[in-house]
């Protein structure tokens, strides 16, 4: 193996040990994650994964209890960790957790036009918002834009998630 080969196999080899190394929990806080839903685009097939931490007692992690991240399906290194661009200006958001810990309003820098409530239901943490009028379960927003870098706009985003009370799919598009 000459050393070119030799140094990109290293590389690889690298990357895909950080990579596995961040999809452990990490002990130091014992936390765990668990998914909440995913944004897709229009652009490619990267997806952003939102999850919630969750701590040994089943509460939401008091530092960061939701997290976001790319799932490139396409790449090797499968996770990858939001760029600060990408954090400030699309799929970023805020957090604000309840005292008791088991729930937590989160509110997209992405304007969807409503916040997304993620609550305790059944031992496991959901989200939720309203979707074409109903209280729904998120399971996934896709976002159609045009244009590229910061010259990025978007045309719509669809909401997909199935009711609370029904549990039929509920699908709203909505348009900032």
């Amino acid at each position: 193996m000459g050393m070119r080969n030799r140094v990109n196999y290293t590389k690889k080899v690298a990357s895909a040990l950080i990579v596995a190394l961040l999809a452990l929990p990490t002990f130091a806080d014992e936390t765990q994650q668990r998914p909440l839903f995913t944004i897709e685009r229009s652009k490619n097939a990267k997806v952003v994964q939102y999850d919630v931490r969750v701590d040994e007692n089943g509460k939401l992690a008091k530092k960061k209890p939701v997290i976001a991240y790319w799932i490139r399906p396409d790449k090797e290194e499968r996770i990858r960790k939001l760029t600060w661009v990408q954090r400030t200006f699309a799929y970023g958001f805020k957090a604000k957790l309840n005292k008791d810990r088991d729930s937590a309003t989160l509110d997209l820098v992405a304007d969807i036009g409503r916040l997304i409530h993620v609550n305790q239901v059944d031992g496991d943490y959901l989200a939720s918002m309203r979707i074409d009028g109903v209280d729904s379960y998120i399971e996934r927003l896709y976002i159609k834009s045009t244009g590229s870098g910061l010259s990025t706009s978007v045309d719509y985003i669809d909401l997909h998630g199935k009711g609370i009370e029904s549990g039929e799919e509920h699908y709203e598009r909505f348009i900032p």
